[in-house]
This record gives C-alpha cells, sequence and structure tokens, in this order.
C-alpha cells in the first residue's frame, strides 16, 4: 500500500481515506484484534504513521532530491523548466 505512495499526490482524499481504512483493517488482522479496538491508539502503540503522514513525507523528500539534483538524471531532466 505504501508502494510508490508519491504518485497517489494527485488521488482524491476519499481515494486515499480508503487505503488508510485498508491499513487499519490489516493492522487489527494482523494482531488478531477485535474489529472494535480503536485504530488511532493502535497505531501509536504500534508506532505506526498513517500512510497519509508517509506519502506527505515521501513527495517532500523527493521533491528536496529533484531540487538538489540527487535522484537519477531522467527525474530531473523530467523537471527542468
Amino acid at each position: 500500500m505504501e508502494y510508490s505512495g508519491s504518485m497517489f499526490s494527485t488521488t482524491a482524499k476519499s481515494h486515499l481515506n480508503k487505503l488508510d481504512i485498508i491499513q487499519r483493517k490489516a493492522t487489527r488482522i494482523k494482531y488478531k484484534l477485535r474489529r472494535n479496538v480503536h485504530a488511532v491508539s493502535l497505531l501509536i502503540f504500534l508506532s505506526l504513521d498513517d500512510l497519509t503522514g508517509r506519502r506527505e513525507a515521501r513527495l517532500l523528500k523527493l521533491i528536496k532530491y529533484l531540487v538538489k539534483a540527487k535522484c537519477h538524471p531522467t527525474m530531473t531532466a523530467l523537471v527542468q523548466v
């Protein structure tokens, strides 16, 4: 769900929220917890960021690499003005 997360930056928020729901459900299944366990506190307890936060952090990191030209030359060629 996190693979190519920066590519989802233009996706509608309602669609991204569905990915967050899947992450919370998967976390409950993985740890064999009931459906009524509060997901936000569970993610905090497991030290997991929500997907939205990780997508935003990855996108910012990607932009910094592009600005500093520390990425593949093809990527810098795509964003040159």
